[in-house]
């Protein structure tokens, strides 16, 4: 009986100490992928339309004057048995260091996720194409974080494609302002 109490007191006093664990451990959250590309655009040029004409344009690609950020983080948050995933999320920081900018992807506790990034930031004529940026990647659980990841991208040219319809303006949509 007098071993039996002690077993018992002492698995009393090793959960009254050491607690039930943390839910998640950062030695376990991991970003396992990245795929990222930076692209950087400085032009500002808009199709040319023949005279006496409107366009309608579709454009893509990266928007003039701007830097974009494209592509896919792939991060493992694994969660202990009995963790209610239904009141908490993580987010997956992005920082442009060289920029000073940072963005934001919110996920949920599933496991293993692909969280997509399509991110534009304008361009403050700190980045240069061919040369190198360094991208900061955090996974936060509120201010603890997960996992952290540098990695240094090598600046691309952006591109911006238009597909256009030129449609005549008709003398009655004319409008004329005296200055």
């Amino acid at each position: 009986m007098a071993v039996l109490f002690v077993i018992l007191v002492g698995a009393g006093a090793w959960v009254t100490f050491t607690g039930p664990g943390p839910q998640v451990s950062d030695s376990d959250a991991t970003i396992d992928r990245t795929d990222l590309s930076v692209r950087l655009n400085d032009e500002w040029d808009l199709p040319e339309s023949a005279n006496d004409s409107v366009q309608t344009c579709i454009t893509s690609g990266t928007p003039g004057d701007s830097i974009g950020v494209y592509g896919t983080v792939t991060v493992t948050v694994p969660v202990q048995d009995g963790f209610d995933r239904a009141d908490h999320d993580y987010q997956v920081v992005m920082t442009l260091v060289d920029v000073g900018e940072t963005t934001t992807k919110t996920g949920d506790y599933s496991g293993r996720e692909t969280v997509r990034f399509f991110w534009i930031v304008e361009d403050d004529e700190t980045l240069a194409v061919g040369e190198t940026t360094t991208v900061r990647i955090r996974v936060r659980d509120g201010p603890e974080v997960l996992a952290e990841s540098t990695q240094n991208v090598v600046v691309e040219e952006g591109d911006q494609t238009f597909d256009c319809e030129d449609a005549a303006i008709r003398e009655s949509d004319r409008h004329s302002v005296d200055v």
